[in-house]
């Protein structure tokens, strides 16, 4: 198996983890979410519990509030205590999980970089075998090369000459400088170039 073909399995295996990983973080973020607004409404609830029986005596001297009555919301709010403290325990326990899915989706962030740099690096170098065949290129090359300062000794010469080729490539695509836009162009282009390999599943 080709480097290319390596790296392309590693980028959609990557791509499917984290695809998984933005559910769970998702579905994480919703029960979390849920539970905190149950823990408001039992103590929205609790408060109001707790209002009616500290005006229990006056509503029972006046015949508003009955023994049963009395009763029922004393139970209630021994119920709605433990809801509460039960809440919370279990609103801790799914933050906990969730910075450990954040955790895990940063962790995998670093490795997509680094597969989709190694992809790249695939890409670029397929292509450009491809495209220092065309005799365009070509009369670019020897005509970039022929114009480096003789003076300089070799190594020192071979940079600069393949510093000024790349930098007139891409000024050549992107004659306005790059920008965050146009790199952010360039990976949707990247994403499509991958898309419409032969290798794609």
């Amino acid at each position: 198996m080709s480097n290319l073909k390596k790296n392309l399995q590693a980028y959609f295996d990557q791509k499917q983890r984290t695809e998984q990983l933005n559910i769970k973080l998702s579905n994480k973020n919703e029960e979390l979410s849920a539970l905190q607004t149950q823990l408001a409404e039992t103590e929205a609830r609790l408060n109001e519990i707790r209002a009616d029986l500290s005006q229990a005596n006056r509503h029972i001297a006046a015949g508003l509030l009955s023994i049963d009555g009395l009763l029922k919301l004393r139970d209630e709010l021994s119920k709605k205590e433990v809801v509460k403290s039960t809440l919370i325990d279990v609103i801790a326990i799914q933050k906990t999980a969730l910075k450990s899915i954040n955790d895990e989706s940063m962790r995998n962030g670093f490795s997509s970089e680094n597969i989709n740099d190694r992809l790249a690096d695939s890409l670029v170098d397929e292509r450009v075998s491809k495209i220092a065949e065309m005799d365009v290129v070509k009369d670019f090359v020897y005509v970039a090369v022929s114009t480096g300062d003789l003076k300089k000794g070799t190594a020192e010469r071979r940079n600069a000459i393949y510093t000024m080729i790349g930098a007139k490539i891409c000024n050549a695509v992107y004659p306005l400088g790059l920008s965050s836009a146009s790199i952010i162009e360039a990976r949707k282009q990247f994403e499509n170039i991958i898309a419409e390999l032969p290798e794609s599943p």
